[in-house]
């Protein structure tokens, strides 16, 4: 393991593979800090392996709950492997090691937006009002937005209100609240 990554360290990608391989096969339950999947992951994602590093990067989440980098890792190469289901998992998954991220909750919050999932895009945006976003016109907004597609009028109507509290002039929050009041009455 240690020459493996000292292979790694001085970027001798191809020789040091061999023996991270012989480390992990050695100590398959390592996933502490230097361990082999990690360094496996990288090695294929530089070399443009990305069905091994994603195999690697989940054989390391599975065992390691608490490894925030390496689910953040695996979601990247899952979305642009197009595996946007399994992406979702796994940044639900990494809200459970820091819940106050951002960027994870807005991005789970499109993907289940696109997938149909409105009751969990509901979830996430309101996850991000609460958060306290830079522009929470915006945060709002998509908040009611996703509420209105979870059928959700009454929350969407309140949603969208308190967008325009903070920005009156937010044409795509005035539009949204002119929809909800025309299919009300």
């Amino acid at each position: 393991m240690t020459y493996g990554a000292a292979l790694f360290r001085e970027e001798r990608f191809e020789e040091a593979e061999a023996p991270l391989l012989r480390g992990r096969d050695l100590f398959p339950d390592y996933v502490g800090p230097g361990n082999a999947y990690t360094l496996l992951a990288e090695i294929y994602r530089r070399q443009e392996r990305e069905d091994e590093a994603i195999e690697a990067l989940n054989t390391l989440v599975a065992s390691n709950e608490m490894a925030w980098d390496e689910h953040l890792a695996l979601a990247e190469l899952l979305e642009s492997a197009g595996r946007t289901e399994h992406e979702a998992e796994i940044l639900e998954r990494s809200l459970y090691i820091s819940p106050y991220d951002l960027g994870v909750h807005s991005r789970l919050a499109d993907l289940a937006s696109a997938a149909g999932r409105f009751e969990l895009a509901v979830r996430e945006r309101a996850a991000l009002v609460a958060l306290d976003p830079p522009d929470r016109a915006v945060a709002l907004y998509e908040l009611a937005v996703a509420q209105h597609r979870a059928g959700q009028p009454e929350q969407a109507r309140r949603s969208v209100l308190r967008a325009l509290e903070v920005a009156p002039g937010y044409d795509p929050a005035q539009e949204l609240l002119l929809d909800l009041v025309g299919e009300g009455s």
